[in-house]
């Protein structure tokens, strides 16, 4: 699996329960695509694809391996048709495609071929296993506790269409050079619908740069987070919000690690919206200016606030009540199947392991001095060329913030964490293959062989 830093703990839960199941997991950055394509090529493997590539799918495919699609981005992929169409497109290379919910499944499963539409799987996210209430102490941060205490009122941003920290404009002159992307990321359609969202998100940014700065005004013995989405463009806030003493912009670390310690949090339709809800805490929907695109399923986590006086009075108020909690988490269900108690990492293992079931075991090993330090080479490239000045400097800090340095420590750590507060998940052997590339294996030997 190659994944993003912010999708660390839904993967290592997954990776437990492949782990239970007998199998080992291998996942990292962009590295493990070389240990699958190049240090062992030609070896079966199962394959969580993120990248929807026809060609790479059919290789593992025509080597004996398997191919599930577990996407991390979003819960509105379906919504335009180029996505609905790309899908489609890689669909026959896929074992299995396990998405975020019901909703999502149908519209998927409609543009499948006939004898594929089963393939669609509605499991949800590991990731969003995670907020289940069992999980709480896992995303507390003492550090942030006493910085900032247990009463700060955080105000989340989404404005990557109009506030990319890459620049939009070369954001998707990027992604369009990608074969996977290129027909979609070159659609008028679809490139007009992205600049009228990000005229939107201008709009509501200037209005939460207001709002920010009139709440911390209004709270002045409280703190006031700001925490811009991890691909927005952080100066944006700073340049409009500093000299504030009881504010902060902060960006680092785990969104979770901040939400479990927040009293409220105020957002416009962005995730966290949706994961603060379902972690238990007090949610704003802060929604100054008439919709010119149409709504995703996040925009209705929380109490709706038009104006800056109505965020500042529900932030008094200091309740949401159970009952409305539980409906809108309840009109969530069809969008997220793993909300309200359900898990998806148990029940993606599972079928996983009984796909798997007869294939040969195999394990990578870690990797030579040599290759070790091409590793390494590249990555104190990258960190001198995260210095430069202009767009190359801010598509490799882009890179790096994706991908950051990780060590084995913290992912013990992380590991060790989650064991404790879930019975029954395996006792593990992890390895450090090479910079930022790991291997869970179950830690008893006797496990049943899987591919």
């Amino acid at each position: 699996m190659e994944i993003a830093n912010r999708e660390l703990d839904g993967v290592l839960y997954l990776a437990l329960h492949l782990a239970k199941q007998g199998l080992p997991t291998l996942f990292g950055e962009r590295m493990v695509h070389e240990y699958i394509f190049r240090l062992y090529q030609g070896r079966p493997i199962v394959y969580f694809d993120q990248e929807q590539n026809f060609d790479i799918n059919q290789r593992i495919l025509n080597e004996g391996g398997l191919v599930f699609n577990l996407n991390s981005e979003g819960q509105n992929l379906d919504k335009h048709p180029g996505y609905l169409e790309l899908f489609a497109k890689v669909s026959p290379t896929f074992t299995a495609m396990f998405v975020r919910g019901e909703k999502q499944r149908k519209h998927l499963a409609a543009t499948f071929p006939e004898d594929h539409r089963d393939r669609v799987i509605a499991t949800g996210h590991p990731s969003f296993d995670m907020l289940d209430s069992r999980f709480n102490a896992y995303h507390e941060d003492s550090d942030i506790v006493a910085r900032h205490g247990r009463d700060y009122i955080q105000i989340n941003t989404q404005f990557v269409a109009f506030n990319h920290k890459m620049g939009t404009e070369n954001y998707l002159k990027m992604i369009a050079k990608l074969d996977e992307w290129k027909d979609l990321y070159s659609d008028e359609a679809f490139l007009k619908q992205t600049e009228l969202r990000a005229e939107f998100e201008e709009a509501v940014a200037a209005e939460f740069l207001v709002m920010a700065r009139e709440v911390a005004f209004a709270f002045p013995d409280r703190h006031v987070i700001v925490r811009p989405h991890p691909m927005e463009d952080r100066s944006y806030y700073e340049d409009a919000l500093g000299g504030v003493p009881n504010l902060f912009i902060e960006s680092d670390g785990p969104v979770r690690s901040w939400l479990s310690s927040a009293s409220v949090l105020v957002h416009h339709s962005c995730t966290t919206g949706v994961e603060a809800l379902l972690m238990g805490r007090n949610v704003i929907r802060f929604d100054p200016v008439e919709s010119l695109v149409e709504k995703n399923m996040q925009s209705g986590a929380g109490m709706r606030a038009g104006t800056v006086d109505e965020v500042c009075e529900l932030i008094r108020s200091g309740w949401m009540s159970s009952q409305e909690r539980d409906r809108q988490i309840e009109k969530m269900k069809p969008y997220m199947a793993n909300c309200g108690g359900a898990l998806a990492a148990p029940v993606i293992a599972e079928y996983v392991s009984q796909k798997a079931a007869g294939g040969e075991t195999w394990l990578p090993e870690r990797l030579d001095l040599w290759e070790r330090a091409k590793c390494w080479r590249k990555y104190l490239s990258k960190l001198l060329r995260a210095r430069q000045p202009g767009r190359v400097g801010k598509k490799v800090r882009y890179a790096l913030e994706k991908f950051p340095r990780l060590p084995s420590e913290q992912v013990r750590s992380r590991v060790a964490r989650l064991r404790e507060l879930e019975e029954g998940l395996p006792e593990i052997e992890l390895e450090e293959l090479g910079l930022n590339v790991f291997l869970i294996k179950p830690a008893d030997s006797s496990c049943p062989p899987k591919r």
